[in-house]
Parts: structure tokens; sequence; C-alpha cells
């Protein structure tokens, strides 16, 4: 296995506060999911349709930051070890011109 060595722990810190920040956004994406299923408390009214409504929308703007989240987090990560994480793949930042870890 090949060990990797922390280029630039305030990075690796920040990667796993932001690795956090995503658990959590999960967490409310649940909470929304399961609030969704309440829509009959309000015994048929209009009102309730539209809190089923809003909290799938909730379920879906979580899931779309928890995504978000995790995937800063990786890249995050990637740099603190040096790396630089692209739609393209991964480059050593030390081939980047200027770059000086």
């Amino acid at each position: 296995m090949t060990q990797f060595k922390v280029q630039t722990p305030a990075l690796a810190a920040a990667a796993s506060v932001i690795n956090a920040a995503a658990k959590h956004a999960g967490s409310a994406e649940t909470a929304a999911s399961s609030a969704a299923g309440q829509e009959g408390a309000f015994g048929g009214e209009p009102i309730g349709a539209a809190f089923g409504d809003m909290c799938g929308r909730a379920k879906t703007a979580t899931q779309e930051l928890e995504t978000t989240a995790q995937t800063l987090a990786r890249n995050v990560a990637a740099a603190s070890l040096g790396y630089l994480n692209t739609d393209r793949g991964i480059v050593p930042m030390y081939r980047l011109p200027g770059f000086k870890p």
C-alpha cells in the first residue's frame, strides 16, 4: 500500500471538517425525507400538499449539498497530499508551474 505524505496539514484538517459537514447534510436529507411522509397530519388540507412538496424540494437540495460537500472534501484532501483533482484526472501539483510544496 502506498503511503502519502500530507503536504499541507491545514488542508487535511479542512477536508475533515468539510466531510463532517457533508454528513450533516445527509442527516438533513434523511429528516426531510422522513417529514415528507407526514403531510397526512394536515387532514387533507391544501397546506399538507404544499408541505409535502417543500419537503421533497428540501430533500433534493440537501442531497445536492451533500454530494457537493463530499466532492469538495475529496478535492481538498487530494490538495493536502500535493495533488490537483480535475475532471480529466489527478495531477501531481509539483508538475504545475510555480508550485512549491
